[in-house]
C-alpha cells in the first residue's frame, strides 16, 4: 500500500514540533522523526524563507506554519551509494547510479546525490 499524503498546519501557540504534528497526522512520533531525518518537514515562518525542519523538539511559536509530505514508498527507500570519480579544486565528477535523485523534493532529500 502507498501511502502518501500532504499536512499544513498553522501553529497558533507555542508547542514542539513533534508535538504539533503527532496530534494532526496518524504515525508514531518515531516514524515522525524519520521523516524529519529524511527531509519532509518544512517549517516556513512569517516574514522568512521555508526550511526543511529536521529537529523534532524545534520549538514552534505563534505565526509558524508547518508542513509534511509523506510517502511511504519514498521514505522506506534506501539510497544507493555515488562513486566519486574525479576531484579538483573547482569541482568533482560522480557517477550518480540509476534510483538516485539528482535533487531532492518536498518530500525528502535522503535519496539525493547532494544529501
Amino acid at each position: 500500500m502507498n501511502k502518501r499524503f500532504h499536512l499544513k498546519i498553522d501553529i497558533d501557540s507555542e508547542v514542539r514540533a513533534i508535538d504539533s504534528l503527532a496530534f494532526n497526522c496518524d504515525l508514531s512520533r518515531s516514524e515522525i522523526k524519520r521523516v524529519m531525518n529524511c527531509g519532509a518537514v518544512w517549517l516556513t515562518k512569517p516574514h522568512r524563507k521555508r526550511l526543511r525542519l529536521r529537529r523534532a523538539q524545534h520549538a514552534l511559536k505563534s505565526g509558524d506554519f508547518l508542513e509534511m509530505y509523506y510517502d511511504k514508498n519514498l521514505i522506506e527507500a534506501t539510497p544507493v551509494t555515488p562513486v566519486l570519480l574525479d576531484s579538483e579544486n573547482d569541482y568533482s565528477i560522480w557517477y550518480k547510479p540509476p534510483l538516485l535523485l539528482s535533487q531532492g523534493s518536498d518530500y525528502g532529500d535522503h535519496m539525493s546525490l547532494l544529501r
